[in-house]
């Protein structure tokens, strides 16, 4: 559960956040394929990245609040790197 600071009230956070600074290059965590990388409410530009079945669970990876994005789109399904540069924090 999380507090919402501003609105004050608890709901479910079902992921891990990780801070960066200002400016900082984010990167892909493991390889997988670019959903989507655009504006999204709530979550100002955002990357979703499908990795699959990993262990027997689905997981995906979601980079939000990037100051700009970078990945070179394509189609979905189009396999990117881990090292591939999504976007900068901010």
């Amino acid at each position: 559960m999380r507090y919402h600071p501003i609105f004050h009230y608890w709901r479910l956070h079902a992921g891990t956040d990780f801070r960066a600074y200002c400016g900082t290059p984010i990167y892909a965590a493991a390889p997988g394929t670019v959903e989507w990388a655009t504006v999204v409410g709530g979550f100002g530009n955002q990357v979703m990245i499908d990795h699959g079945e990993v262990g027997g669970d689905y997981v995906m990876t979601s980079y939000n609040h990037l100051t700009s994005l970078r990945c070179i789109l394509g189609p979905v399904g189009r396999p990117r790197r881990s090292s591939r540069l999504l976007g900068f924090d901010r």
